[in-house]
């Protein structure tokens, strides 16, 4: 069933000023998705290059690109994860969102001890430095 909830959107290019709060509907996830409730969101500089059209975007757009949360609900045929589950992504664009619908395998489990806002801090930093290792 879809949900309302607020995503942060660019409806057309520029700085800072084109982003907004407005309210989105998140489908419900296919066969092979998840939906994950977002608890932290990742800001990176890739962010600034969708937002000011370097890398172009289809508009309106929720930027963002990695995250962490837990999955609230999974599409058919979808056995990496569960609901509950704590999961965090690195390339799921439309993290500024309250809610994402992705691939589950875009996301890896976040281990205990480890929290939501280190995890979605984590992941595009650490594959950067894993390429350039």
């Amino acid at each position: 069933m879809p949900t309302e909830h607020t995503a942060i959107v660019s409806e057309t290019i520029g700085g800072p000023e084109v982003l907004a709060a407005v309210t989105v509907t998140t489908r419900p996830p296919a066969a092979g998705e998840i939906t994950v409730a977002i608890e932290a969101a990742g800001v990176n500089y890739i962010d600034t290059y969708h937002r000011n059209g370097l890398y172009p975007l289809d508009l309106p757009a929720t930027l963002g690109m990695e995250g962490a949360g837990v999955v609230v609900d999974v599409g058919d045929s979808t056995n990496q994860v569960s609901v509950g589950d704590r999961v965090a992504w690195g390339f799921g664009l439309g993290s500024y969102a309250e809610r994402i619908t992705l691939n589950a395998s875009q996301v890896v489990p976040i281990p205990d001890g480890i929290t939501t806002t280190t995890a979605a801090a984590v992941m595009l930093q650490g594959m950067t430095a894993h390429y350039l290792a």
